[in-house]
């Protein structure tokens, strides 16, 4: 065995049938592959994946640094206050009861302070902006399910990598979808999940590019902006490529590429394009 290599990630087994699958397909994106998977696990819509997404968690912070930076306080922490100001002014006044909720009206020919009618609209307003963060977290938790499917499905890669990114998703995926989807898998989608194996190696052969040519990272995009666009835009492809970073870093980096070489031999006699 080579030395190191028993270190790298060997997630899934993919046969010649799933490697033959991938000829004439190899153009298919990571995020088209996981959501037929997802589609035969039960999902109905279709979610744009890209090379890194936001977990709810993501989505929760920054709402809520979104609310404060537009008012400069949460509404929701400022409408105890608030509820208990109209009762004070409203008590002041002889009324026996407070509304439930700050209106716009005059109540009894008595109109609210200004700063109760801003804090009512402000309320409204973060509601609804409450509803679309509900809608992006239930998004996220979606396509959380779908990174750990494909870091938890990839081979050669250093395990530290996969494991610390597969463990930001796996927090916030769906456990009974993460099962779907794996049920899936054994169904006859394997094929798919090949798909990502080969957008994965890809990127390790664009990561091996760079570090051959001795260039930054940033240097490299700036050069091969397709290859920027890819680790933007593919979740597999992203992993590959910084999956190699991190096995030069952790000394697995020629075991690395000598799987890597294993695998391109591979597709090169199963005839699959497999340089991308």
């Amino acid at each position: 065995m080579v030395d190191g290599i028993d270190r790298l990630s060997k997630q899934n087994d993919y046969d010649d049938g799933d490697i033959d699958s991938l000829k004439g397909h190899e153009n298919v994106s990571t995020s088209a592959a996981l959501n037929a998977i997802g589609n035969h696990a039960g999902l109905g819509d279709t979610h744009a994946l890209r090379g890194r997404d936001k977990t709810s968690a993501d989505i929760v912070t920054e709402h809520q640094a979104a609310v404060r930076g537009q008012w400069g306080f949460d509404p929701k922490e400022a409408a105890a206050h608030g509820a208990g100001a109209a009762a004070e002014h409203m008590a002041e006044h002889g009324l026996q009861s407070v509304m439930p909720r700050l209106a716009f009206r005059a109540l009894g020919g008595l109109a609210l302070p200004i700063h109760l009618v801003e804090l009512g609209a402000k309320m409204a307003e973060s509601v609804a902006a409450d509803s679309n963060a509900g809608h992006d977290r239930a998004e996220a938790q979606v396509k959380s399910a779908m990174h750990v499917m494909i870091l938890g499905n990839l081979n050669g890669l250093p395990r530290s990598y996969v494991d610390s990114e597969r463990a930001r998703y796996a927090a916030d995926a769906p456990a009974g979808l993460v099962q779907r989807m794996t049920s899936a898998l054994a169904r006859g989608d394997n094929g798919l999940m090949a798909v990502a194996q080969l957008h994965c190696d890809q990127g390790m052969n664009a990561a091996r590019a760079m570090v051959q040519v001795k260039q930054s990272q940033p240097d490299y995009f700036a050069a091969h902006p397709d290859v920027a666009k890819r680790v933007a835009d593919d979740a597999a492809f992203r992993a590959g490529f910084e999956g190699t970073l991190r096995a030069r870093e952790t000394g697995e980096y020629d075991a690395a590429m000598k799987a890597l070489d294993a695998r391109d031999a591979r597709y090169e006699a199963h005839h699959v394009a497999w340089r991308g």
